[in-house]
């Protein structure tokens, strides 16, 4: 029974990568990053630092979370931030 357990709670940012990745296509997570840079300001490609990206990338994360019913920890998260950016090459 233990061994189940901690099974079960091993996070796996590759599999995470792949539900948002069903949810999330190229395309779609384009389009948010042009509608999120849109707001910032209409010189975001020299003052953007990333926010937008940052931005949809949490919001990515979020659905998961809802998705799964796991609360990721802040090592968990960063590991899904880095492999999201890696994924949609952001």
């Amino acid at each position: 029974m233990r061994l189940i357990k901690k099974y079960e709670s091993f996070f796996d940012a590759d599999h995470a990568v792949v539900e948002i990745g069903k949810q999330y296509n190229d395309s779609k997570v384009l389009g948010l990053i042009a509608d999120e840079s849109a707001e910032w300001s209409d010189s975001y490609g020299e003052i953007g630092n990333g926010e937008a990206e940052s931005h949809v990338i949490a919001t990515m994360i979020s659905w998961w979370e809802k998705k799964s019913g796991k609360k990721l920890s802040d090592f968990e998260y960063a590991s899904l931030e880095d492999a999201l950016k890696i994924h949609y090459g952001i």
